[in-house]
């Protein structure tokens, strides 16, 4: 467990760096690391591989596939980003005026975890199934 927390910490770290010089030399560069190694921590953490191997299985496994993932990403950040983000903010702000911004906090908290969840099954199932077609012969 300690290897995987180390990989997916190492990991994140050089992730957010590609990410970063991609975006600061273009925003096309940026959105492509993005894209590209989404799915490394998958890999760190079922495949049980070390970071470099699951940066470059990322890779791999997103080559070709960069604007329908891009694409689903954009559709899934926006759509279920806005609707939780507009309803956190209304109870959030009536809570906090009634309760306490602790409680609000809490109840925000509450309502985005089925967005987020709703968010990782969208990513798992586009996960597997960019594995099962690398995996199925060719014809």
């Amino acid at each position: 467990m300690i290897l995987v927390l180390i990989n997916a910490l190492l990991g994140s770290l050089v992730y957010g760096i590609l990410v970063f010089i991609g975006s600061v030399l273009f925003l096309i560069p940026g959105i492509i690391a993005y894209v590209a190694f989404l799915f490394m921590l998958v890999y760190i953490a079922v495949e049980d591989e070390n970071f470099i191997a699951a940066l470059r299985d990322s890779w791999n496994l997103t080559r070709g596939n960069w604007l329908p993932l891009f694409g689903l990403l954009l559709i899934v950040f926006v759509v279920v980003g806005v609707v939780p983000g507009i309803l956190s903010a209304l109870v959030s702000f009536v809570v906090s005026s009634v309760v306490g911004p602790a409680i609000s906090t809490l109840v925000s908290g509450v309502i985005t975890l089925p967005f987020s969840l709703l968010v990782l099954g969208i990513l798992a199932e586009a996960f597997v199934q960019l594995r099962d077609d690398e995996t199925m012969p060719k014809m």
